[in-house]
């Protein structure tokens, strides 16, 4: 006799059972195992493409050209920068551009925005010139060979050797200003002034009257008592 009493119905619902409490029993654990492989891939993968990622973003940093600062920190790095320079030379405040805005004077102005840096001249509402660019290397030269050609013709105002053409003194002091500034600025200039000389050469007039109002003028003498001096001596009143 089987031990259910033999009814099929009662066998049945054992055997059910049975079975039933293998597959439990089983299959909970091997869930398990295949749940904490997949997620263990799933982790690893994702490690891979977010290291992947990383390293695309610094690869496409680097060829990109930088225009993450702000217009606000664009500005005040040339200013910063402007000021700096401006110590080095002995340029006053007057002559240094303004920033952000213009005063319509001809004075030059600095502009920072998502195109790069601008160096603009304007007057009375009118724009003259605007030079555009990303490097404020080249910005800070527009900036000081302006400067510095101010400079330059004061410096040749008071050593100015008369019957020599003014541009020697001045091209050649401007050239050593910007030179103080960036060697390879001084560099530059002087093979514009090169250019400028070949369409343009020196000039060289010798004026005795000139050469020796000169004279008179290191010697104290006022400017009408000077010339008045040099004009009587090389080319004296006719008599009547």
């Amino acid at each position: 006799m089987h031990p259910t009493g033999g009814s099929l119905r009662v066998f049945r619902q054992f055997a059910w059972l049975e079975v039933c409490s293998v597959k439990v029993a089983l299959s909970r654990p091997a869930h398990q195992r295949v749940t904490h492989t997949v997620r263990r891939f799933h982790i690893e993968g994702l490690r891979v493409v977010k290291y992947k990622i990383s390293r695309l973003t610094q690869t496409v940093k680097r060829f990109l050209p930088k225009r993450s600062k702000t217009v606000k920190s664009k500005m005040a790095e040339i200013r910063s920068k402007v000021y700096e320079l401006a110590t080095i030379i002995g340029a006053s405040k007057d002559m240094l551009p303004t920033f952000g805005v213009s005063e319509h004077s001809g004075r030059p102005h600095v502009e920072a925005d998502a195109n790069g840096y601008h160096f603009v001249v304007a007057e009375r509402g009118q724009e003259f010139h605007r030079h555009t660019s990303f490097d404020i290397d080249e910005i800070l030269y527009d900036v000081f060979q302006t400067i510095t050609f101010n400079l330059a013709c004061k410096y040749e105002l008071n050593y100015r050797i008369h019957g020599q053409d003014f541009r020697r003194i001045m091209f050649e002091q401007q050239e050593e200003l910007l030179s103080k500034l960036s060697p390879s600025w001084g560099e530059r200039r002087k093979r514009e002034h090169a250019e400028i000389l070949q369409e343009n050469p020196y000039n060289d007039v010798f004026n005795p009257v000139e050469a020796y109002a000169q004279e008179l003028k290191e010697q104290g003498f006022p400017p009408e008592v000077r010339w008045k001096m040099a004009r009587d001596k090389f080319n004296p009143p006719k008599e009547n």
